[in-house]
């Protein structure tokens, strides 16, 4: 087992499943954070977090200079699971917190 951080930088707007995608799982893994900032120095952010279809969160405003903790325990995810955040209207940086297998 192996402790790794993910982070990605997701534009407002962003659809396309290459630019929504913060980690596609490759094994069985447990997700132990998810974190969320909002990068705009003007703009809400409104963000919508999935894993593959099942929606872990939505439309969660996050206010400029803030952040929130999606994941605060575990969620396991299986091989070829999805985690996707789609923000609009600001920009957001995620950091994910993964507990992988060997």
């Amino acid at each position: 087992m192996a402790f790794n951080n993910y982070k990605k930088t997701i534009a407002a707007g962003a659809s396309s499943a290459s630019d929504i995608l913060v980690r596609e799982a490759t094994t069985t893994d447990v997700i132990i954070g998810l974190n969320i900032a909002n990068t705009s120095s003007s703009a809400t952010a409104t963000v919508k977090v999935e894993v593959d279809t099942t929606s872990l969160l939505e439309n969660a405003k996050i206010p400029v200079g803030g952040a929130i903790e999606v994941i605060q325990g575990k969620v396991v995810i299986k091989d070829n699971d999805k985690i996707n955040v789609t923000p609009t209207g600001a920009g957001v940086d995620v950091v994910m917190s993964v507990l992988e297998s060997a």
